[in-house]
């Protein structure tokens, strides 16, 4: 047992290192003591309480909630992110710690397809200020572009981006979403270039997407693709630009020429993460009773009142 002198100075030593941030040679150098008594200085110094370390996972998120979400909707994993006292920091808490999440989670994923719109847009400039270590691997669309200005629908850029700063290839779908017609959706489909990314839809180890409500904004031309049907059967959201009513079930249109991912593809994904931050509970219940969806980041608000349906 040490005596007082001995825990007066492990305190000192403790205080310099833990608080005052010196190396164990700078506090060796200002105590007068060995580099290898510091260390062992700071061991006595766990040992008798003096210091008490604490390991946090800054990304867990409320545990409860998401066990909540694994257990009705069958998901195998994602974060609940919690509460803040004001909208803005809400929103960087969010995108911060899925931010962390995406970089645990998708790390060691070969092949990498990612969605679009304003959120997933975000979520990348996000992602581009966090340390992400680089992958020997493939980044792609699942989706065409949309003619907006909305840099969100512009998923070649977004994948690019996403490419510059992990080390992946990035493999570009150079279509629009929206054919004007059939026979221009097959023009698109029938190249090597589209045959060589349909393969690339067969090997995906993890697809980021994210909720949208419906309506919104843009619309995805969904008059032209749906006619009525989405208002006739009460369509709330869509992924992907499939779009869907709050039983998961798919609203198809009798002029539907997108260019995306297929469905049955996507449901055979190792993993697809949704991002959800705006969306409608509605949305967000009706997405996960699609069956498509393996993970989820959400807030805990938006987590309760999917929960309440």
């Amino acid at each position: 047992m040490s005596n007082q002198a001995d825990l007066a100075r492990i305190f000192t030593v403790a205080k310099l290192y833990y608080e005052e941030n010196l190396t164990q040679a700078e506090v060796a150098e200002r105590v007068g003591v060995s580099r290898p008594l510091v260390s062992k200085m700071l061991s006595e110094a766990r040992d008798c309480g003096i210091v008490h370390i604490e390991v946090r996972n800054v990304v867990s998120g409320n545990q409860e909630l998401l066990q909540a979400l694994e257990k009705r909707f069958g998901l195998t994993g994602g974060l609940v992110v919690p509460s803040a006292k004001t909208a803005a920091v809400q929103r960087h808490n969010l995108y911060e710690q899925a931010g962390h999440y995406l970089v645990g989670e998708c790390s060691n994923q070969k092949n990498l397809g990612i969605g679009w719109g304003d959120a997933i847009n975000e979520l990348m400039w996000t992602l581009s200020r966090q340390t992400v270590p680089s992958v020997n691997g493939t980044i792609f669309p699942l989706i065409g572009e949309a003619n907006v200005s909305n840099k969100g629908y512009h998923t070649n850029e977004i994948v690019t981006m996403l490419a510059n700063y992990t080390g992946r290839r990035a493999r570009l779908l150079y279509a629009p979403a929206f054919p004007d017609s059939d026979e221009e959706r097959k023009l698109y489909v029938g190249s090597s270039s589209f045959d060589d990314l349909n393969e690339l839809w067969d090997k995906i180890d993890a697809a980021m997407v994210s909720v949208y409500d419906y309506p919104s904004v843009p619309d995805e031309n969904t008059i032209k693709r749906f006619g009525s049907a989405l208002h006739d059967r009460k369509a709330v959201g869509n992924l992907l630009s499939y779009f869907y009513d709050v039983h998961g079930n798919i609203i198809e249109g009798l002029n539907d020429c997108a260019i995306h991912i297929p469905l049955n593809k996507l449901r055979n994904s190792k993993k697809v993460i949704c991002f959800v931050e705006k969306a409608t509970p509605q949305a967000v219940y009706g997405a996960l009773k699609t069956g498509v969806l393996t993970h989820m980041i959400i807030t805990e608000q938006i987590a309760e009142q999917v929960l309440a349906i």
